[in-house]
């Protein structure tokens, strides 16, 4: 009887315990059983999402699709070309122009201005700003560098004594002759290789661009299409 309560007072095993760790054990292995080598568990999660979708499409056929949806609606690449080649002429007179400002200490307008001085002298200033194409003040502020070098001077050679004339001094005639052109020397070569009639139609080309540039017209919009290839 008394063997018997003292078994009783003995703790009870830890059945539970023991397996709920081994049923987490089995779960585990079972769990790792179903993970292909090589791959990890967020890896095999994630591949579904990094999947190509059939419908996506490349940007390269996306900006086809763009440029066929707007294309008629667009400016005609003639006028592109065209204002490309413009900007290149600009680009190299400007690049000549500061050549002369820096080497012979002149510029382009003076040279010009000289020569029309030359030409057309005695010459009044509204008629030298006319042929000139410059504002009355720029061809103030021209003639008086030009004066200030003495290559011209202020005259009155007419009955009316308010008109003011300019003529080119023997040192301004000296000066034109030992300066270069206003443009490029290989423009000027090029030009002398052509036949009269090429450089004709230069000119005729070059007074045609001037006039369409200069047009007073409210600017309206361009044509579409010119109908002439690249």
């Amino acid at each position: 009887m008394q063997k018997r309560i003292e078994d009783d007072k003995q703790p009870p095993r830890m059945y539970s315990s023991v397996s709920n760790h081994e049923s987490g054990n089995r779960h585990e292995a079972s769990s790792s059983r179903n993970i292909k080598p090589g791959k990890s568990a967020d890896e095999l999660t994630s591949s579904g999402d990094n999947m190509p979708q059939a419908h996506e499409k490349s940007p390269i056929q996306a900006s086809r699709e763009i440029k066929q949806k707007y294309d008629d609606d667009l400016l005609d690449p003639l006028f592109i070309r065209i204002t490309k080649r413009l900007r290149q002429i600009a680009h190299e007179l400007d690049k000549h122009s500061k050549y002369l400002q820096e080497k012979h200490y002149i510029t382009v307008p003076q040279i010009i201005t000289l020569r029309e001085i030359y030409e057309h002298g005695p010459i009044s200033f509204s008629e030298l700003t006319r042929i000139v194409s410059l504002n009355n003040s720029t061809v103030t502020g021209i003639v008086d560098r030009l004066e200030r070098q003495k290559l011209v001077q202020r005259t009155r050679t007419s009955k009316d004594r308010r008109r003011i004339d300019l003529i080119i001094t023997e040192e301004g005639v000296q000066f034109l002759q030992n300066t270069p052109p206003p443009i490029q020397e290989n423009f000027v070569n090029g030009l002398d290789t052509m036949s009269e009639e090429k450089v004709e139609t230069i000119l005729w080309s070059i007074d045609t661009i001037l006039e369409l540039l200069t047009d007073r017209s409210d600017h309206p919009d361009p044509p579409r299409s010119s109908g002439l290839s690249q």
